[in-house]
C-alpha cells in the first residue's frame, strides 16, 4: 500500500513551514515512509513547489482542479474561502486522494500550519 502526501498553501507560505508540518503529520499518524507527493498543478511554478520536490526526494504528481473536484465529496474538510479563491474547497486532501487512486482513503483531516495544509492518503 502506498502513502501519498498532498499539500496546499497560500501565497507567502514557506517550504520550511511545509516540511515542519509534514513531520508533524507523519508523527501524528505514525507514518514512516511516503511514496508520492501530490501537488496542485496551478502551483507548478511556485517556489514552495520546487523546494518541496527537492526536499522530499520522491515523485511528484500534478493534480488538476478537475480531478480535485471529482473527489471533493470524499474530503473531510471544507474551506469556503479556498473554494471561492481556487474553485475547490479542499486542496491538500483532494490532491492526496486523487493520487492514492480508486479506493484510497485519507488518514484523517488535513492539518494546517502557517498557511500550509497537508493531508495523507493511503492507496490500495
Amino acid at each position: 500500500m502506498s502513502v501519498v502526501v498532498g499539500f496546499g498553501w497560500r501565497s507567502g507560505a514557506s517550504s520550511a513551514t511545509a516540511l515542519a508540518l509534514l513531520r508533524t503529520v507523519m508523527g501524528h499518524y505514525a507514518v514512516q515512509k511516503l511514496d508520492m507527493l501530490a501537488l496542485p498543478d496551478f502551483k507548478q511554478h511556485d517556489r514552495v513547489t520546487q523546494e518541496l520536490a527537492l526536499c522530499c526526494g520522491m515523485g511528484v504528481v500534478w493534480v488538476t482542479k478537475q480531478s480535485m473536484a471529482v473527489v471533493q465529496p470524499l474530503c473531510l474538510t471544507y474551506s469556503a474561502s479556498v473554494a471561492q479563491k481556487v474553485g475547490v474547497a479542499s486542496v491538500a486532501e483532494a490532491c492526496a486522494l486523487v493520487v492514492a487512486g480508486a479506493g484510497g482513503r485519507l488518514y484523517g483531516p488535513r492539518m494546517v500550519q502557517g498557511g500550509v495544509t497537508c493531508a495523507l492518503a493511503q492507496g490500495v
